[in-house]
């Protein structure tokens, strides 16, 4: 009778051990929290890491490479099974073989998975190598971003020619040459954004045709708009009610142009060549091969381009455009770190938080012009490589 109550006490205890610790694997609602904020956390540092990696390399005239982590899956698993922990339990006959025990144990794995996307497809590179549009820099201006910031990203050169082609002044965005670049600042912080729309006349239709769902649906699709025939054009031998019902078929054609702010041109004007969002990398890997080089012959923050950050670009406030270099004693804490060849890199930021620093700034815009490249269609199955994170 003793034996029988030390076994099923003993069993009932190894039991309880394994139902308190199947408790344990329901995830709570902070347990959920705390993951997805890890994993985010995750993906804003590989992010960073891979447009600085690719900064560095483009600084060393090195071929970039991109990646994306496409999928990330938090993957949390509790498992039980026999272990090196042994409870006897009793004996059953006589000797050595009659003697029970059971091992109760459990585990913990937090296992999260994620697909790292390359990104090398025709579409992804044939967007990355395309200058950025007129319209995309229109809206970072529009919203608030600093001109002077989205000057020196977008613009690589400025050519001033008169009539017949003649090329007067060149304004080279090259940080490598103090002077050219010099030259170059100055001129872009008299520049502005200007939108200009033209209404071009398609045709005309009656009212009766115009209220057609499906081609007021078709219309706006293309870009068109309905405007009315104005009274005074009247059609011979038509009644005022018939003209008044007449509607003329348009289409809106909206430019953005840059504009000088100040100056004139003096019968002479502007051609803009604006760079694609890897010319951007590669010349913010400019601006750290001029950062390095002037360091090596020991300048204190050597050409490190400044911009206008103030609201009325009177030039009062000016902050880096973008500060990465090697290491040093005293990157205890920065922004982004990356290791290359034997050698970290780091974008230091701006530890007292003056925005005297762009440089996080600059990496998002960037991020957002890639990101712009990226659809599920061209990430192909056989660039995905998967990896379980232990």
């Amino acid at each position: 009778m003793k034996l029988v109550l030390h076994i099923t006490l003993t069993v009932l205890s190894g039991l309880s051990l394994a139902s308190l610790l199947t408790g344990c694997a329901i995830p709570t609602k902070e347990d959920i929290a705390r993951s997805t904020t890890e994993f985010n956390l995750v993906a804003e540092k590989a992010g960073n890491e891979m447009l600085l990696l690719n900064i560095v390399r483009a600084s060393k005239r090195r071929p970039m490479y991109f990646t994306s982590i496409g999928k990330l899956t938090g993957n949390k698993t509790f498992e039980y099974s026999t272990g090196s922990i042994t409870i006897p339990f009793g004996r059953i006959g006589t000797g050595t073989n009659g003697s029970y025990s059971i091992a109760p144990s459990a585990g913990y794995k937090n296992s999260p998975l994620f697909d790292v996307a390359v990104l090398n497809t025709k579409e992804f590179t044939n967007g990355i190598m395309t200058p950025v549009p007129m319209k995309t820099i229109e809206y970072y201006w529009s919203q608030g971003w600093h001109p002077d910031m989205l000057l020196h990203l977008f613009i690589r050169r400025i050519d001033i020619i008169d009539k017949e082609g003649k090329v007067l002044k060149e304004y080279h965005n090259y940080p490598g040459d103090p002077n050219r670049f010099a030259d170059f600042q100055n001129e872009i912080r008299t520049w502005g954004i200007k939108k200009v729309t033209n209404t071009m006349k398609i045709g005309e239709l009656n009212t009766k045709e115009a209220t057609q769902l499906k081609d007021l649906m078709e219309a706006q699709k293309a870009g068109l708009i309905l405007t009315p025939v104005k009274k005074n054009n009247k059609v011979q031998g038509k009644s005022n009610d018939e003209e008044e019902n007449k509607m003329k078929l348009c289409l809106n054609q909206v430019e953005y142009v840059f504009t000088r702010l100040e100056k004139s041109f003096d019968k002479s004007q502007g051609t803009i060549y604006l760079r694609s969002p890897e010319a951007i990398l590669y010349y913010l890997g400019e601006i750290l091969r001029a950062e390095i080089r002037g360091e090596k012959k020991g300048k204190t923050n050597p050409n490190i381009p400044k911009i206008d950050v103030s609201h009325d670009r009177s030039g009062a406030s000016l902050a880096w455009l973008f500060y990465a270099r090697k290491v040093t004693n005293e990157d205890t804490t920065p922004c982004v770190s990356v290791d290359y060849e034997g050698t970290k890199y780091v974008i230091p930021g701006d530890p007292n938080g003056y925005g005297t620093d762009r440089s996080m700034h600059v990496l998002s815009l960037v991020s957002q012009l890639i990101g712009l490249q990226k659809t599920s269609e061209e990430v192909p199955s056989t660039g995905v490589v998967s990896v379980i994170g232990r």
